[in-house]
């Protein structure tokens, strides 16, 4: 950003001092618009040459790009401000016109596929084409201020494409990327570092860490804070480090990264000048340590005094010891600047103080009481800091007195403040820090003379005795008055004085920062996840987690350590010189563990490890926590670097316990890395500047790495659902008298998303498996009934209490996670756990590798994959707004649901124990174990696998990641577009109004005034209006006009929304206040969508202000949302595919639910507006949906509701879609009242037909009533080959049509299955005598199906006057209308009708069984062996194989179709198993009979 024009304009004042302050104004608003306009050609002079290096691209072949229109389309080219932030580029521009205000740049990014070359060009030529500008605008040496205005501003822009445009000399753009909220931090070589490794704090620090922190944007990430350390020139020893601290509170929409590493910049600047001047100037230490986090306001409002990183006493001066590591000598620094810096993520609750826990407010009073240092932070983690300033005092006299003081000396807190209450205004009567500096020096001059007696002095307990000793002597005889009196009022004196004194020996000699860390956490109560540093030790830091995870990854080779809050972080840093976390170590913070790593430089390890032992952990408390190398480290290699840790669990209760190297090892794991996102980039190689976007483009990706994983048997997922699997079946198969009602058999638990999306599966899982006791609950609410410890929370809201809450033996457990490291679902897994009781634990994340995986774990050591564990294949997803990552668990939970419905009959013996088997089982009324069919797994495993191909309609790209032109996408675009019209009116209307505001009334130049006086002096001017006539009469319209204006201010707002409306075709008349959305679909779907659109609105301008709400338009939507019908109000509406029988009477609910809260208002701008979705093209009744959206379904099977019913085409009324359905499901008895009951046919047309006769024979009588049955057989939903016109007519019954043949396309080459549902086809006789076939009349077919008697009353008359009958012309007209018409053929249609509905049945059902056995036999797949290796359809499967010129089984036996048929097609629609049975076994025999393989005498075909 660039101040340039405000500099330049008081440049302009300094020569120019008798200018006007409006003169001075007017200058710089033109140079701000002529610097506008040079920055537009600047940047159209890029666009220009870019445009014509792709079009030479696109002529030479390239095949990313199609025409030069993607140029404009983002694809190739990307215009946009350093920040990323290309939806602002308008808002910026017009801000560039403000006064005072930063002028930002711009940025244009080629495409990586292009050349460097390529993109310098670019670049030069906006750089010629700013000179060129410039050097025309050149104003002469008296010209006026304008012409050196714009002058300026063009120079301005020359000068800003140098700095931007001129090679070598370009900025870097500001970092792009997502801030994850917790701890983060690298150590590592100056030397490892690829690249520039010069400057105080190098450039791919800088991108490393932007790196991990791009990650995830979980919990928000409003502040954040660096901390690193550099040396100081002139100053020798350990202690020359100063700690350089950046904190800052991102803007709403800046970027977190970029602001702060850009006041670190400017910190750094100014140190180094302030050094310049006192010629102590900063310089690079050979390590690079960095300390940060990101933090979310939890504990305290965003502000930068409560950002982290934290000090309490900050830099402060202290006389320091050091112990060398290399020899063990002794070394003292006088007036040393001594700071310690923490950062913390978690709750720090309170710390036990003399066998009393306090909270951190009163802590924090007692520390600002001790350590005569207020904080006026209020959050928790300040307190932390303190308490690490007061017990890290390794090295210092004065602050190792102090803290024996106040361990040894004082007994309660309130001492401190002279026994009054323990408050900010009580008195403060705790020893100075002089009164320990001058005990200090005592002590310094004893431990000085000991060191130089023994310079290798080492602190053994004859060393501490000696100290001792010498110490209590001195201090006792200490002549001050004010020290006199301090031992006189706490009575130090004699042996308390040696205790004083030997603990204050031990906290200078042991307490480092790991000790101090170990310290605090045996008093602490909260979650932490802390690391501490110091900059006396420059070199080192710890880590330490407890209750709140920490993670690290070690590059071992270049001796680097990179260390994050979330597991993922680590996962995608990395640099081009190969500098990366190999390997990953997480810290156990279910039981606390701590770890200090150090970075150690020359030598080789061992010869460093012994040093370390000897000198360094000698003095320590833990002195039995050794340092360890890293596995995989050549202990006996020279080099110039090498990384240790010493690393312990933090038990309170126990001796801490050193992690040695083989739990290391066993601990140790193999990172597997992957992209960043903020480095993903689309197949046209342009980074996607909208992360939820991006994620929207990448859902049918991920859908297709889903269904590959799951079709691979060998995957990860597909072993765990295998043991999932066989845990379901095993609580299915358990004896009654095992199960218990009041038991948890199946418990799933997550929060928000995660949640909603594991009720769904949890209820369908129970409606598979009924048998189960299946619960979804919230993590929270588990916490709160295991929980006992502190921060325990009941569940008062859920019908489980803590005695209730019970797993059965062997129960399953479902931890569902998108980042798998939500706190309370990761700590309910843990809690879990520890149960007493075997269970099985199951835990589902975007990746494998999560803290979640880890909780659900028993034993930390174990390395192998633990067939417990899922994926969505969604990995890191920054986007908070979720898209992609619930699309993918929803799918992920479907796959899994699918292939336990499956693995229930793959195994034999829990077949027979199917669907029905129970209910046939007197005296029982234990459910079934399996509600679901293997016919419909196998159709919902179709439908799943239709999903990719129906997402990338849905959203414009491929599965590859290119677009692709739908009309589904064009419909969401339109809606879209219609919606963002709906939200944005009141913003667009306060910006436009708020102009408008500013100039007329800075102007002086009101609209309606104005035109008035325009009006007049145009008048005047043409003669027409003299100035002498200006009567009274103009001066009250001209107060009018004023009048008329204020109408206008006061309506404003209004009249811009109407005008708004009317632009983009909304209703022009409704409320002007803030709209509402209400999203009505089912229960899971409008919690994700409201979850969604809610986290959208966070990200709105604040003057666009919208409310969401949500409910289940089957449920609570008319009770709840009536109230919200308004015309302000816009309902999304998800519809049910109606078309479906199981769906129908739900989608009519919704529309009877959405046409209350449409209809409920009576004026016609009243009321709400209504968009649907779904999958019927139906649009309800007229005026209900504004807008609607149908989603194709030609992607998904075909649903065998839509064949019987004919709905598989168009909209239909789910209305009617459910009385076809209750007409069919009671066996076509009632008649359907929407299908027609008669042909419909005019006078005219049957004149037509009868050639003008007035009457016809039989004959052509029944000629007539046939053509217009078989043009409306589609409507009339009959077979016209079975309409009996003569019966009708009154003749004599004949065949009633033509014979019936095998239809045309009949790919089985055997008759027909539609022949054999209403005809017995005659065999032979059975004396063993075959004569062949011999196809049946019509009318024996209609006897033998029983639906006509034997005989009829005119096969009774004699021949010849049938005869005479059928050829006299008798019919006329009008009995061809009464037989048409009447209410013989309404009954006639009914029967046929009824008739056409039960063979569509079981064509539909036979049909899909041998086409299920044909796909078996012409591709055998292993997912289709899966689901025909039942025991029911064994012998389908033998046959099917033996059978070469049939493709059907050429071998049936009746019990062994009863029962295949009852398992693998069930009883459709409620037909009796009997007609089922004889409609097959007449099929059968046909079937033998035209291949004359008949066996007489028995009832087995061949």
């Amino acid at each position: 950003c660039f101040h340039w024009p405000t500099v330049l304009t008081v440049v302009w004042t300094l020569a120019n001092r008798n200018t006007s302050s409006l003169h001075l104004l007017c200058f710089e608003l033109t140079l701000r618009a002529a610097r506008l306009l040079c920055l537009l050609l600047h940047e159209l002079s890029h666009l220009l040459v870019a445009a014509f290096l792709v079009s030479m691209r696109l002529k030479s072949g390239d095949s990313y790009a199609n025409c030069v229109g993607s140029l404009f389309s983002g694809s190739v080219l990307k215009l946009s401000l350093p920040d990323h932030r290309s939806a602002c580029t308008a808002r910026e521009l017009a801000r560039q016109l403000l006064p005072v205000k930063p002028v930002p740049g711009l940025n244009l990014e080629l495409s990586h596929r292009f050349a460097r070359r390529d993109d310098d060009l670019v670049r030069i030529a906006g750089l010629l084409a700013s000179l060129l500008i410039a050097a025309m605008l050149v104003p002469q040496p008296h010209s006026s201020w304008t012409a050196w205005s714009i002058f300026l501003g063009s120079a301005a822009t020359a000068a800003g494409a140098l700095l931007s445009d001129c090679p070598g000399l370009a900025l870097a753009p500001g970092p792009a990327g997502c801030f994850c909220c917790g701890n983060w931090g690298v150590l590592l070589p100056r030397e490892a570092l690829p690249g520039k490794k010069s400057g105080l704090f190098p450039d791919p620090v800088r991108e490393l860490i932007l790196q991990m922190l791009s990650i995830v944007e979980l919990r928000g990430a409003q502040a954040g804070g660096c901390n690193i350390f550099l040396a100081r020139s002139g100053c020798s020893g350990e202690g020359n480090a100063v700690a350089v601290r950046s904190r800052v509170v991102k803007t709403k929409r800046g970027h977190l990264g970029h602001q702060m590493f850009q006041k670190l910049r400017r910190q750094l600047r100014v140190r180094w000048a302030k050094g310049i001047f006192c010629c102590r100037r900063l310089k690079p230490l050979p390590g690079v340590l960095a300390q940060g986090h990101s933090r979310f306001g939890t504990s305290s409002a965003p502000a930068e005094g409560e950002t982290h990183p934290h000090q309490w006493l900050g830099p402060h001066r202290d006389t320091v010891w050091h112990r060398s590591d290399m020899d063990g000598s002794w070394q003292c620094e006088k007036n040393t600047e001594v700071c310690v810096t923490i950062t913390h993520n978690g709750d720090f609750d309170g710390w036990k103080v003399y066998d009393d826990t306090i909270g951190v407010d009163t802590l924090g009073i007692w520390l600002s009481k001790v350590l005569h240092h207020k904080n006026t932070a209020r959050g928790d983690s300040p307190k932390l800091a303190g308490m690490m300033d007061l017990l890290v005092t390794q090295g210092r006299w004065a602050a190792s007195l102090r803290l024996a003081f106040i361990q040894h000396v004082l007994q309660h807190v309130d001492e401190v403040c002279g026994w009054q209450d323990l408050t900010t205004s009580s008195s403060n009567v705790f020893p100075a820090p002089a009164v320990f500096v001058a005990w200090g020096k005592v002590c310094e001059t004893i431990f000085a003379d000991a060191v130089l007696h023994e310079r290798y002095l080492s602190p053994d307990k004859r060393t501490l005795d000696r100290i001792v000793e010498n110490v209590s002597h001195f201090l006792e005889r200490v002549e001050d008055a004010v020290s006199q009196r301090i031992m006189d009022e706490y009575s130090i004196h004699g042996k308390q004085m040696t205790t004083f004194c030997r603990e204050a020996c031990h906290n200078f000699f042991f307490n480092d920062m790991l000790s101090a860390t170990s310290a605090f956490f045996k008093k602490a109560e909260g979650t932490f996840g802390i690391s501490v540093s110091c900059n006396l030790r420059p070199d080192r830091i710890v880590l330490a987690a407890k209750g709140q995870p920490i993670s690290l990854a070690f590059d071992t080779e270049r001796s680097a350590a990179l260390w994050a809050s979330e597991p993922s972080a680590l996962s995608c840093a990395s640099l081009p010189g190969g500098l990366r976390g190999e390997a990953r170590w997480d810290l156990l913070d279910a039981s606390g563990e701590a770890v200090e790593l150090r970075l150690v430089e020359g030598g080789t390890a061992n010869e460093q490890l012994n040093l370390l032992k000897r000198n360094s952990v000698a003095c320590s408390r833990l002195h039995w926590v050794p340092y360890i190398p890293l596995p995989g480290t050549d202990l006996s290699e020279p080099r110039n670097f090498h990384m240790f840790l010493r690393a312990m669990d933090l038990d309170k209760k126990a001796k801490a316990a050193p992690v040695l190297p083989p739990v290391l090892k066993a601990r140790w794991v193999t990172m597997i890395h992957m992209e960043c996102p903020s480095e993903r980039r689309a197949p046209g190689g342009l980074k996607p500047t909208d992360p939820v976007d991006a994620d929207i483009k990448e859902i049918p990706k991920v859908l297709a790495e889903i269904d590959m994983t799951w079709a691979d048997p060998n995957s990860l997922n597909r072993v765990s659902a295998e043991r999932f699997k066989n845990c379901i079946n095993y609580l299915v198969q358990r004896p009654e008298s095992q199960c218990h009602k009041k038991e948890i058999d199946v418990l799933i638990y997550g929060v928000e998303n995660s949640l909603w999306l594991g009720q769904q599966f949890a209820a369908d899982l129970a409606k598979i498996f009924p048998r189960l006791n299946i619960v979804a609950i919230s993590s929270n609410w588990v916490l709160g009934m295991l929980q006992k410890d502190h921060g325990h929370v009941d569940a008062t809201n859920w019908t489980l209490t803590e005695q209730t809450f019970r797993l059965s033996q062997f129960a399953i457990t479902m931890a569902i996670s998108q980042s798998g490291t939500t706190y309370p679902t990761v700590w309910a897994s843990r809690l879990l756990a520890r149960q007493p009781g075997y269970r099985y634990m199951f835990a589902m994340s975007g990746l494998f590798d999560t803290v979640l995986g880890l909780a659900i774990i028993t034993d930390p050591l174990r390395s192998n994959f633990d067939r417990s564990r899922f994926s969505t294949m969604s990995g890191i997803r920054p986007a908070e707004p979720s898209t992609l990552a619930t699309m993918a668990m929803h799918h992920t939970l479907t796959k899994l649901l699918l292939n336990c419905a499956e693995g229930f009959y793959t195994r034999p013996r829990l077949m027979n124990d199917g669907r029905g088997e129970e209910r046939n089982k007197k005296g029982t009324n234990r459910p079934p174990a399996c509600e679901l069919a293997l016919s419909q797994v196998v159709d919902l495993q179709a439908l799943g696998n239709s999903l990719v191909s129906a997402s990338e309609g849905i959203c414009g790209v491929t599965k590859e990641g290119y677009p692709m032109k739908s009309s589904t996408y064009k419909q969401i675009k339109v809606v879209s577009a219609y919606l963002s019209s709906y939200l944005t009116e009141t913003y667009w209307s306060t910006v436009i109004g708020a102009l408008y505001v500013f100039l007329s009334v800075t102007l002086g130049y009101p609209l309606l005034s104005s035109i008035w006086k325009y009006s007049t002096d145009g008048l005047r001017n043409d003669g027409i209006l003299l100035e002498a006539e200006d009567s009274t009469l103009m001066v009250t319209f001209k107060y009018v006009f004023a009048h008329l204006d204020a109408w206008v201010y006061v309506f404003l707002a209004a009249l811009l929304i109407t005008f708004h409306r009317l632009v983009t075709g909304r209703r022009l008349w409704t409320r002007y206040t803030a709209r509402s959305l209400v999203i009505v679909d089912s229960t899971v779907n409008y919690k994700l969508l409201r979850a969604y659109v809610s986290k959208l609105r966070a990200l709105a301008y604040r003057f666009t202000t919208f409310g969401v709400a949500g409910q289940n338009g089957l449920d609570h939507f008319v009770h709840e949302m009536t109230h919200l019908t308004t015309s302000e109000v816009l309902v999304l509406v998800g519809r049910q595919d109606g078309r479906l029988a199981s769906l129908a009477s739900a989608e009519a609910s919704t529309l009877m639910s959405s046409q209350q809260a449409r209809y409920i208002s009576s004026r016609p701008c009243g009321g709400i507006e209504a968009v649907s979705l779904g999958h019927n093209p139906f649009p309800g009744k007229p005026g209900l949906f504004k807008h609607t959206v149908t989603l194709p379904t030609d992607q998904r099977p075909l649903f065998l509701s839509q064949k019987i019913l004919s709905t598989k085409d168009g909209g239909h009324s789910p209305g009617s879609v459910v009385s076809k359905f209750e007409a069919l499901k009671h066996s076509g008895i009632q008649q359907v009242d929407s299908l027609p009951e008669f042909p419909w046919v005019t006078k005219e047309q049957v004149q037509a037909l009868m050639r003008g006769r007035e009457k016809v024979n039989i004959h052509e009588a029944r000629f007539i009533i046939d053509s217009i049955m078989t043009e409306q057989a589609g409507s009339l939903h009959i077979n016209a080959k079975d309409v009996d016109s003569l019966k009708l007519l009154g003749g004599i019954p004949g065949s009633g049509g033509q014979t019936p043949i095998s239809p045309t396309g009949n790919t089985l080459g055997i008759p027909s299955i539609l022949n054999f549902f209403s005809s017995g086809t005659k065999t032979p006789s059975t004396n063993g005598r075959t004569s062949g076939t011999q196809t049946p009349t019509r009318s024996e077919q209609r006897r033998q199906s029983g639906l006509i008697p034997p005989t009829s009353f005119l096969s009774l008359l004699p021949s010849s006057q049938k005869i005479d009958r059928e050829l006299k012309d008798n019919i006329s007209m009008a009995k061809i209308m009464v037989t048409l018409r009447g209410p013989a053929m309404r009954r006639h249609v009914k029967e046929l009708q009824v008739e056409h509905g039960q063979r569509g049945l079981f064509r539909s059902c036979f049909e899909s069984w041998v086409r299920l056995i044909r796909e078996m036999k012409e591709k055998p797949t292993q997912v289709e062996k899966s689901v025909l290796s039942s025991r029911s359809l064994n012998f389908l499967v033998r046959k099917a194989k033996q059978a070469h010129t049939v493709n059907v089984p050429a071998e049936w036996r009746l019990h062994e179709w009863k029962r295949a048929g009852r398992t693998a097609l069930g009883i459709a629609f409620g037909f009796s198993r009997r007609m089922i049975l004889k409609s097959w076994r007449n099929y059968c025999r046909s079937l033998s009979a035209a291949r004359g393989q008949y066996i007489p005498g028995s009832t087995r075909v061949i």
